[in-house]
Protein backbone atom coordinates (compact mmCIF):
# COMPACT_ATOMS: atom_id res chain seq x y z
CA UNK A 1 0.00 0.00 0.00
CA UNK A 2 2.76 2.27 0.76
CA UNK A 3 4.32 1.85 -2.15
CA UNK A 4 1.39 2.31 -4.39
CA UNK A 5 1.00 6.26 -2.82
CA UNK A 6 4.39 6.55 -2.89
CA UNK A 7 4.18 5.60 -6.43
CA UNK A 8 1.02 7.81 -7.12
CA UNK A 9 2.50 10.97 -5.23
CA UNK A 10 5.62 10.26 -7.76
CA UNK A 11 3.56 10.12 -11.33
CA UNK A 12 1.65 13.28 -10.17
CA UNK A 13 4.77 15.13 -9.22
CA UNK A 14 6.52 14.39 -12.78
CA UNK A 15 3.22 15.09 -14.62
CA UNK A 16 3.68 19.06 -13.42
CA UNK A 17 4.46 21.38 -15.86
CA UNK A 18 8.60 22.34 -15.18
CA UNK A 19 8.35 26.38 -14.73
CA UNK A 20 10.07 29.11 -17.41
CA UNK A 21 11.95 30.28 -14.78
CA UNK A 22 13.55 26.25 -14.12
CA UNK A 23 17.03 26.29 -15.99
CA UNK A 24 17.97 22.64 -17.32
CA UNK A 25 21.70 22.90 -18.73
CA UNK A 26 22.96 20.83 -21.43
CA UNK A 27 25.14 20.68 -24.56
CA UNK A 28 22.64 23.22 -25.70
CA UNK A 29 22.20 26.10 -22.55
CA UNK A 30 25.61 27.64 -22.22
CA UNK A 31 27.48 30.03 -22.84
CA UNK A 32 28.94 29.69 -25.99
CA UNK A 33 32.12 31.27 -27.11
CA UNK A 34 31.51 32.47 -30.39
CA UNK A 35 33.31 35.56 -30.29
CA UNK A 36 36.23 33.30 -29.58
CA UNK A 37 36.11 33.00 -33.27
CA UNK A 38 37.09 36.44 -34.30
CA UNK A 39 40.91 36.99 -35.00
CA UNK A 40 42.89 37.90 -32.16
CA UNK A 41 40.39 37.03 -29.26
CA UNK A 42 41.80 34.10 -27.85
CA UNK A 43 44.46 33.79 -26.05
CA UNK A 44 47.08 30.60 -26.78
CA UNK A 45 46.86 29.39 -22.33
CA UNK A 46 48.80 26.41 -21.72
CA UNK A 47 46.65 23.67 -20.07
CA UNK A 48 48.80 23.37 -16.50
CA UNK A 49 48.44 27.01 -16.04
CA UNK A 50 44.99 27.40 -16.63
CA UNK A 51 44.03 24.51 -14.20
CA UNK A 52 46.61 25.63 -11.59
CA UNK A 53 44.15 28.82 -11.84
CA UNK A 54 40.92 28.65 -13.60
CA UNK A 55 39.75 31.95 -11.78
CA UNK A 56 42.32 33.94 -13.68
CA UNK A 57 40.95 33.17 -16.62
CA UNK A 58 37.13 32.71 -16.86
CA UNK A 59 35.36 34.80 -18.85
CA UNK A 60 38.23 34.79 -21.65
CA UNK A 61 38.60 33.65 -24.62
CA UNK A 62 41.86 31.19 -24.79
CA UNK A 63 43.38 28.32 -27.02
CA UNK A 64 44.35 25.35 -25.08
CA UNK A 65 46.19 22.04 -25.93
CA UNK A 66 45.51 18.56 -24.05
CA UNK A 67 44.62 14.91 -24.63
CA UNK A 68 40.76 14.38 -24.79
CA UNK A 69 38.09 11.75 -23.93
CA UNK A 70 34.69 11.20 -22.92
CA UNK A 71 33.88 15.50 -22.75
CA UNK A 72 37.04 16.99 -20.23
CA UNK A 73 40.78 17.39 -21.74
CA UNK A 74 43.42 15.70 -19.98
CA UNK A 75 47.30 16.79 -18.80
CA UNK A 76 48.09 13.70 -19.97
CA UNK A 77 47.68 10.77 -22.08
CA UNK A 78 47.69 8.54 -19.15
CA UNK A 79 45.27 10.64 -17.25
CA UNK A 80 42.70 9.33 -19.99
CA UNK A 81 43.22 5.85 -19.19
CA UNK A 82 41.90 5.97 -16.24
CA UNK A 83 38.95 4.45 -15.24
CA UNK A 84 36.05 7.04 -15.34
CA UNK A 85 38.41 9.92 -16.13
CA UNK A 86 36.53 12.69 -16.77
CA UNK A 87 34.83 11.98 -13.10
CA UNK A 88 37.37 10.48 -11.03
CA UNK A 89 38.07 12.76 -8.10
CA UNK A 90 41.76 11.06 -8.96
CA UNK A 91 42.11 13.49 -11.88
CA UNK A 92 40.33 16.91 -10.34
CA UNK A 93 42.79 19.92 -10.98
CA UNK A 94 44.35 17.45 -13.98
CA UNK A 95 41.25 18.25 -16.80
CA UNK A 96 39.23 20.71 -18.05
CA UNK A 97 35.45 19.78 -18.67
CA UNK A 98 33.72 20.23 -22.47
CA UNK A 99 31.21 21.52 -23.45
CA UNK A 100 29.71 22.94 -26.96
CA UNK A 101 27.63 22.27 -30.20
CA UNK A 102 26.68 18.68 -31.00
CA UNK A 103 28.52 18.92 -33.83
CA UNK A 104 31.22 19.72 -32.16
CA UNK A 105 31.23 17.63 -29.60
CA UNK A 106 30.60 14.46 -31.76
CA UNK A 107 33.06 15.04 -33.60
CA UNK A 108 35.47 15.56 -30.62
CA UNK A 109 33.69 12.08 -29.35
CA UNK A 110 35.14 10.67 -32.08
CA UNK A 111 38.26 11.11 -32.12
CA UNK A 112 40.45 8.22 -30.80
CA UNK A 113 40.83 7.92 -26.96
CA UNK A 114 43.39 10.55 -25.97
CA UNK A 115 44.10 11.79 -29.04
CA UNK A 116 45.90 15.81 -28.72
CA UNK A 117 44.26 18.12 -29.83
CA UNK A 118 44.53 22.05 -29.86
CA UNK A 119 40.74 23.87 -28.66
CA UNK A 120 39.86 27.01 -29.04
CA UNK A 121 36.69 28.36 -26.48
CA UNK A 122 35.33 30.69 -23.24
CA UNK A 123 36.60 29.27 -19.93
CA UNK A 124 33.59 29.19 -17.45
CA UNK A 125 33.52 26.82 -14.17
CA UNK A 126 30.57 24.22 -13.54
CA UNK A 127 29.64 26.25 -10.03
CA UNK A 128 29.00 29.44 -11.70
CA UNK A 129 25.95 28.03 -13.96
CA UNK A 130 24.65 25.96 -10.46
CA UNK A 131 21.93 28.24 -8.72
CA UNK A 132 19.08 27.54 -6.77
CA UNK A 133 16.63 27.52 -10.08
CA UNK A 134 18.68 24.63 -11.64
CA UNK A 135 17.08 21.79 -12.01
CA UNK A 136 19.91 19.40 -13.83
CA UNK A 137 23.12 19.34 -15.23
CA UNK A 138 23.69 17.07 -18.73
CA UNK A 139 27.50 16.33 -19.85
CA UNK A 140 30.39 16.97 -17.61
CA UNK A 141 28.85 18.85 -14.54
CA UNK A 142 26.44 16.00 -14.02
CA UNK A 143 29.06 14.15 -12.26
CA UNK A 144 31.42 16.68 -11.20
CA UNK A 145 32.70 20.84 -10.58
CA UNK A 146 35.71 22.72 -11.65
CA UNK A 147 36.84 24.65 -14.68
CA UNK A 148 35.24 24.03 -18.30
CA UNK A 149 35.60 25.35 -21.59
CA UNK A 150 32.87 25.60 -24.06
CA UNK A 151 34.60 24.75 -27.10
CA UNK A 152 33.65 26.66 -30.65
CA UNK A 153 36.67 24.62 -32.85
CA UNK A 154 38.78 22.50 -32.73
CA UNK A 155 41.64 20.62 -34.71
CA UNK A 156 44.07 17.90 -34.15
CA UNK A 157 47.46 18.71 -32.96
CA UNK A 158 50.63 17.15 -32.55
CA UNK A 159 51.89 16.88 -29.10
CA UNK A 160 54.47 18.74 -27.46
CA UNK A 161 58.33 16.74 -27.64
Amino acid sequence: MRALAIGLILSVLLALPVMAQDKVYDTGLRPTGDECLKPGASEAVDLPQLLKDPAAHKGRCVIVEGYVHARALFLSKGDTKIKYAASSKALQGRRLGLYGRDNLMEGLHGLPKGRYVRLTGKVWDCESMRTSATLFFMGYCHYTSGPILSVVAYETAQPPR
